[in-house]
């Protein structure tokens, strides 16, 4: 069958990746071979040249799916399908088109392109949005005795969700907020879990997804060194949120914040592919009003079974009028420490944002983890009352 003229410039498009790329801290050397050896190995019939053998692999079609995050490379070879037909003037151009907007990525100008000879490359482009993405190649040349020939080829992939995210808050009466993260691992390949960090602009944030190490250099994950997540695996990770210094005393500035921060998620997936990808920002679920707040600022971890010891806190005025609390210390005959000294307090008077310190004696008398004992705040002004309860926990030995 004749081929149409403006058919004789074919385009085969291919993706690849590195093989630079070690997986094989998580994935086995015959996991990683077989990924390589079912099906066909493109859209399209295509192989790569010797040149590009050394360092990159051609991806399966089982294995074609790209996700949001991901660097995606592909190779893409130009061949003059002509027997004979020498064409001049050769002009490819590719674009990315992203949602009705088109990227530029690339330009090929070559004064002659022979019968059966091809140009070809491998480039990269950063999926950075969930949308379909369609590289257009747009193709010029000449040939001997006819008008110049244009046409435009369309290449169409799919984006999907890489990491399913879901998030679960838990608010302290401190302003402390535990956050808990469950991931769950959408793509069909396994992948690592490199990175996963919380990125806040008003809190300190501490992760509690690693254990302690004796060699301060290194960090391991609670869940091992290999950290594998297999396709539709889930995994949790915990956080801690603490106000920044600047604005932790500062009621009106804490009740400002709308959002926690975002998650940074980098993995490697199961052919040494890398990826990327930011939630967007956690809202903060706006707390109660709240007309006094206390503060540990300072309590022992462990302490002795009948053993005295302090507990600092800081008591803050978060009303908007000056108010006269007064503290109450609860002892029942359940509790396991008790309260010391005078059971009853005046702080005096406390305008609006003003803290004071105020440092408590406490007596232990079971071993055991225990939380500190009930504190009521009267206002003498208004009479209203608020409880604080399981304000800190102490271990007792």
């Amino acid at each position: 069958m004749e081929i149409k003229l403006e058919n004789l410039l074919s385009v085969r498009v291919g993706r690849v990746v590195s093989r630079e790329v070690d997986v094989s801290s998580f994935v086995s050397v015959d996991e990683y071979n077989q990924y390589f050896s079912d099906g066909s190995t493109s859209l399209t019939d295509i192989s790569l040249s010797d040149q590009y053998k050394e360092k990159w692999l051609l991806v399966p079609n089982q294995f074609f799916n790209i996700y949001l995050g991901e660097v995606f490379s592909f190779y893409i070879t130009c061949t003059n399908d002509s027997t004979q037909e020498m064409m001049t003037n050769v002009s490819i151009q590719l674009d990315m088109q992203i949602n009705n907007r088109a990227i530029f990525v690339k330009k090929f100008n070559l004064n002659t392109l022979d019968a059966k000879k091809s140009v070809e490359d491998i480039l990269s482009h950063e999926i950075k949005e969930p949308f379909p993405h369609v590289l257009i190649c747009t193709l010029g040349f000449n040939v001997a005795g006819h008008e110049r020939q244009t046409c435009r080829k369309y290449f169409q992939f799919q984006v999907s969700k890489p990491i399913d995210v879901k998030t679960k808050s838990y608010y302290t009466e401190c302003d402390e907020i535990y956050l808990e993260t469950l991931f769950q691992n959408l793509t069909t390949l396994p992948i690592q879990l490199k990175s996963v960090k919380l990125e806040s602009a008003d809190f300190e944030v501490s992760s509690l997804n690693f254990l302690k190490s004796t060699n301060e250099q290194e960090e391991q994950w609670i869940f091992g060194k290999v950290n594998r997540l297999d396709p539709n695996e889930s995994r949790q990770y915990l956080f801690t949120l603490r106000p920044k210094s600047e604005i932790r005393l500062i009621p009106s500035a804490i009740k400002s914040i709308s959002a926690i921060g975002k998650l940074d998620i980098v993995w490697i997936s199961g052919i040494g592919e890398r990826g990327h990808i930011q939630t967007s920002q956690l809202e903060r679920t706006t707390p109660n009003s709240e007309t006094i707040k206390i503060f540990v600022e300072d309590i022992p971890t462990q302490v002795y079974s009948r053993t005295i010891f302090s507990v600092k806190l800081r008591i803050i005025n978060c009303s908007l009028k000056s108010i006269e609390p007064k503290i109450e210390l609860i002892n029942s005959k359940h509790e396991n420490i008790l309260w010391l000294g005078q059971a009853n307090r005046n702080l005096g008077p406390m305008s609006e944002a003003q803290s004071i310190e105020v440092e408590l004696k406490l007596f232990p008398t079971k071993i055991g983890l225990h939380s500190i004992p009930l504190i009521k705040v009267i206002d003498s002004i208004s009479s209203e009352c608020c409880d604080f309860r399981d304000l800190a926990s102490v271990n007792i030995v």
